[in-house]
């Protein structure tokens, strides 16, 4: 049985996508299920969340301008941050994460908007009471929030001319059980 089945066993109402993109990796490499309580990564990848409550999000794909999303505080903080680090070279816990692999990896996200105009999969949020913390895809919304300005600069007007950027951009939102 391949990992996105046991996932979906303790998760069916999580489309593959999201296993794919978000817990796959992890369930292979630290063991699936997660313990009860958690522990290790599975602390921090689930947000201190148990799999009761993951099990009762409702899931859905959406569009939305990146620019225009509401986040918490505290992902708007890391965020701001990551931005401040790939603009301005502001280091921050995430760089200091990150190490080496942080700007090559911007790099490859910021080349593929520009060849593409849009994000190579869909960044994956939940959302309560109005506001958005991303729990997969920070990467791509730094490099869309970043690119969208940066398009423009003589730098980068040279052949092959960036594509359009795409205002509508598909996001995974998962909400609580109402």
């Amino acid at each position: 049985m391949g990992i996105i089945e046991q996932v979906s066993k303790d998760l069916p109402n999580f489309p593959d996508d999201v296993i794919d993109q978000w817990i796959g990796y992890y369930a292979e490499s630290e063991g699936w299920p997660p313990p009860s309580p958690l522990e290790g990564r599975w602390q921090g990848l689930l947000a201190n969340k148990d799999l009761k409550y993951w099990s009762s999000l409702k899931w859905s794909r959406e569009v939305i301008y990146p620019p225009s999303l509401v986040l918490t505080p505290e992902c708007n903080r890391r965020i701001q941050e990551m931005i401040g680090f790939h603009a301005a070279g502001v280091p921050c816990a995430y760089s200091e994460f990150m190490g080496e692999e942080a700007k090559p990896r911007l790099a490859r996200l910021l080349q593929y908007l520009r060849e593409n105009g849009n994000l190579p999969c869909a960044p994956i949020l939940i959302e309560k009471d109005g506001e958005h913390e991303i729990i997969d895809g920070n990467h791509r919304v730094v490099a869309y929030l970043l690119w969208e300005p940066w398009k423009e600069k003589e730098i980068f007007q040279k052949e092959p001319f960036p594509v359009t950027l795409s205002r509508e951009i598909e996001f995974w939102v998962g909400r609580e059980d109402a």
